[in-house]
């Protein structure tokens, strides 16, 4: 999709203020991750997603103790062939298990 840049700007406001850690990181590594985004069917919103990342607040998200997730992908422009694998990890509050990876 095509999201209106207000889009974004209330998602900055929104993040930067909201108090479930676990949202607040989900939120920000998916920008991330799309920010770095080298696959051509992410490159529209790529671009945005570069301009917002640095107004979002990085509390010192980790890996183990806060939700993330990435998008790896890769394209190949001679053979017009690309993949694209997702990884998403939601930490369980109460043990060092996860309750979801994807």
């Amino acid at each position: 999709t095509e999201p209106h840049p207000v889009v974004f700007i209330n998602l900055i406001h929104s993040i930067n203020k909201e108090p479930c850690e676990k949202l607040a990181s989900y939120v920000y590594s998916t920008m991330v991750t799309i920010a770095n985004s080298t696959d051509p069917c992410y490159e529209s919103i790529a671009k945005k997603a570069r301009y917002i990342v640095p107004y979002i607040v990085n509390r010192g998200f980790d890996v183990i103790r806060h939700s993330t997730n990435r998008i790896f992908s890769f394209y190949n422009e001679k053979y017009g062939f690309g993949r694209t694998t997702q990884f998403i990890y939601i930490p369980s509050p109460d043990t060092v298990f996860p309750t979801d990876i994807y």
